[in-house]
């Protein structure tokens, strides 16, 4: 996390996930939560989890995803994009989403995530990828196969070369995916990027890499298949101007590809930071983004000449008093996008000037106070609760049998 009052990073916690998930519920900008941070205070001794969500208990870090979508569960009534970094731990989490949904049909009919599913580029479905894929498809939670093409490091060096492959690794994850369960729900998603020669690093914030994102986008639209990428980042180690250049543009870029799920809202330093600031600022160039999207409307049937204006002009003539009109105020709203007070419009010397992080902060902190945290009945928490207890305890089964191993082998040595 960037700390907004020391500018430095620090790891990230439970309170900022829930601070996150406070802030992305306010915001109408967002259509889905995220599980975006590691808990790093949930874990201990770099193996050991602990928190009240376990009850008390220890038990293996393999739980950690499983721990932060319970956290979003708890916090949000907004869809979530979330993943499993093992093949063990998809299967809690399809619990809880299913006790979340009321039962296992109703999560098919209606799932409330998508998960992340990434192959390892290049041209390579892992043993763990390769089972969540399958396992979702059997459940009927929808899988974003999430295909990371580096151009010029894992993957050819030529933007239409890295396109074909992530084609390559998006179409053989569909296959396996579809041939365990025929029609399950799948997105053509990716975090394509391309390989910079000078530092060595994935540049989130270069516009090859939205070039990518878009090319990429394009393949799936022509298969007829939902879209994601992730854009509105940035390389960018703190909330400044190349944040917000980089952040802004493919935001822009994202909208007029018409992808249609989009990550990378709040992120720093090529994915690896995040700020609760910068995801309020975002949001605004997100917002603007969707304005840029719908375009500039002319008229319709019912009433032809109120967007041209026709009628306005023969009222007002040459006086310029557009202002004072009924229609002015009617269709001021839909024709302009009103910012928040994190955009500074004021005239000089109406406010005290003051700078974007500065603004975003206070954004931040007025829109904690409007949350309002969702009611969860009982039995959700206890079917929650009684999930979390069974894969902490089966996590420290599979930990302990894993240390026994470790501990012969070596004494065989």
């Amino acid at each position: 996390m960037l700390d907004p009052e020391t500018l430095e990073a620090r790891p990230s916690e439970t309170r900022d996930l829930v601070r996150i998930v406070q802030v992305t519920e306010t915001l109408p900008q967002f259509a889905a939560q995220s599980t975006a941070v590691v808990c790093s205070d949930a874990l201990l001794s770099n193996s050991l989890l602990y928190n009240d969500a376990c009850n008390g208990k220890h038990a293996p870090g393999a739980i950690a995803d499983l721990y932060r979508l319970l956290v979003v569960l708890q916090h949000s009534d907004k869809p979530v994009v979330t993943g499993s970094f093992s093949a063990a731990g998809l299967e809690g989490m399809i619990d809880l989403l299913a006790a979340d949904s009321g039962s296992p049909d109703r999560l098919r009919q209606q799932p409330r995530a998508v998960f992340d599913v990434c192959p390892s580029p290049p041209l390579n479905w892992s043993e763990f990828g390769s089972h969540n894929l399958i396992d979702l498809a059997r459940a009927g939670v929808p899988a974003e196969i999430v295909s990371m093409p580096l151009a010029g490091g894992t993957a050819p060096v030529t933007l239409a070369g890295s396109v074909t492959q992530h084609a390559a690794e998006v179409l053989a994850g569909i296959t396996l995916h579809q041939l365990a369960a025929p029609g399950a729900p799948i997105v053509w998603g990716g975090a394509p990027a391309i390989f910079d020669m000078r530092t060595g690093g994935a540049p989130m914030g270069a516009v090859e890499t939205a070039m990518l994102n878009m090319a990429c986008a394009e393949v799936g639209k022509h298969l007829g298949l939902p879209t994601h990428g992730y854009l509105v980042a940035t390389d960018s180690k703190l909330v400044d101007a190349q944040a917000g250049a980089e952040s802004a543009r493919s935001a822009m870029l994202g909208a007029l590809a018409g992808i249609n799920m989009i990550s990378g809202a709040g992120m720093l330093e090529s994915l690896a930071r995040f700020s609760v600031e910068k995801l309020v600022i975002d949001a605004e160039s997100i917002a603007s983004a969707y304005r840029l999207a719908r375009g500039i409307e002319i008229g319709s049937d019912k009433v032809p000449s109120e967007t041209l204006a026709t009628a306005m002009f023969a009222q007002i003539g040459l006086s310029g008093e557009f202002l004072k009109l009924k229609e002015t105020r009617a269709l001021f709203r839909q024709e302009q996008h009103l910012p928040s007070p994190v955009i500074d419009r004021s005239a000089r010397g109406s406010e005290p000037a003051s700078d974007v992080l500065t603004r975003a902060r206070t954004r931040v902190d007025e829109l904690v106070s409007k949350y309002r945290k969702p009611s969860l009945s009982e039995d959700v928490l206890r079917k929650f609760q009684a999930i979390v207890d069974r894969e902490a305890d089966r996590a420290a089964v599979e930990e302990a049998e894993s240390g026994k191993n470790v501990g012969v082998a070596q004494a065989t040595k």
